[in-house]
């Protein structure tokens, strides 16, 4: 399963993810990642952990083909 996290987190959280099979991927720079980036980082994800900042609309979910999964952080 392949999860895209939009902002970093602490390497723990990543680490844990890992450990579970999961396949990680971060937005690595430290502001809002714009929407058409976030929907082409999405495009094959199953799931998506955002930051309350992020504009999750029907769009960006539409383009999540494989979504099981959203979480949001503060």
């Amino acid at each position: 399963m392949k999860i895209f996290i939009s902002r970093e987190i602490p390497e723990i959280g990543i680490e844990l993810l890992k450990k579970k099979g999961f396949e990680v991927s971060v937005y690595k720079k430290d502001q809002p990642i714009p929407k058409n980036e976030l929907k082409k980082a999405i495009k094959n994800c199953d799931g998506l952990i955002s930051m309350l900042s992020d504009k999750i609309d029907k769009e960006v979910i539409d383009s999540m083909k494989n979504c099981k999964v959203l979480q949001t952080m503060q």
